[in-house]
């Protein structure tokens, strides 16, 4: 068995591992779920390995493919985020997933992290447990919710997009994008997934409805999603809880 650079022709397989295990709900609210998601990995498995922050690597027995961990080296914050490890369900109980935890940690000392952050979902006991062994402590939580547009008082939005163009070009290719948007009293990152949401993470959004005018002119037919530790129920008033997250970081 070896671990090795994702393959770029098992990006198939690692979007079909990611809808296996995890729940429909979830899944349709990622990137993971769109179309363009395979083009996407196998455009960075076909890059120079440095120069991308996104990292897959495979387990391979005997050149057949068994599971992959992702992990994105924030170069320069001392810190990287680990976001997947799956397995096929026949080498789960072989110690492959271990080898791939320990590369995830290697490559992320080689990168001079000195922190490893993960996400983990409040249902997924196995893998917390997994995580704290490994000497994971609890960071921050997040809940992800649903929401149509807040019902405002019409006024003509006041913004910039730093980056259209590239967004629109990126979104056409594979069906996600992120949009840098700035208004009078702030800048914002904001996920757009497929034709049905708006990802927001910034609770500051709250205090700045510059926001919520500008993404209901851009697209008044999304959703918006969000990934934040509270809402703000005065501002929005339909929303849907989705599920919870935990923020766990490790120290290397």
């Amino acid at each position: 068995m070896i671990i090795k650079p994702l393959r770029p022709e098992d990006a198939p397989v690692v979007q079909q591992l990611l809808q296996e295990n995890v729940p429909e709900e979830i899944y349709t609210k990622t990137i993971y779920h769109l179309s363009g998601y395979v083009d996407y990995v196998t455009g960075i498995l076909k890059q120079n390995e440095s120069s991308n922050p996104l990292r897959y690597y495979g387990a391979y027995v005997e050149d057949d493919f068994a599971g992959f961990t992702e992990h994105y080296c924030k170069k320069g914050t001392g810190a990287t985020h680990w976001n997947n490890l799956y397995l096929l369900d026949r080498y789960r109980a072989d110690g492959i997933g271990k080898l791939l935890q320990q590369k995830t940690f290697d490559e992320a000392r080689e990168d001079a992290s000195h922190t490893l952050t993960l996400d983990v979902f409040d249902w997924n006991t196995g893998p917390l447990k997994w995580y704290r062994r490994l000497g994971a402590s609890y960071e921050s939580t997040n809940h992800w919710m649903t929401s149509s547009h807040p019902l405002l008082k019409k006024e003509k939005a006041s913004y910039y997009l730093h980056n259209k163009l590239a967004s629109d070009l990126f979104y056409e290719k594979y069906g996600f994008a992120e949009l840098n948007l700035q208004t009078p009293t702030g800048d914002y990152r904001i996920g757009v997934l497929g034709d049905t949401y708006f990802r927001i993470t910034d609770t500051a959004v709250f205090k700045d409805l510059h926001v919520f005018h500008a993404l209901r002119e851009l697209d008044p037919e999304r959703e918006l999603l969000f990934i934040v530790p509270y809402i703000d129920e005065d501002i929005l008033d339909d929303i849907q809880f989705v599920a919870t997250s935990y923020r766990l970081h490790v120290s290397l």
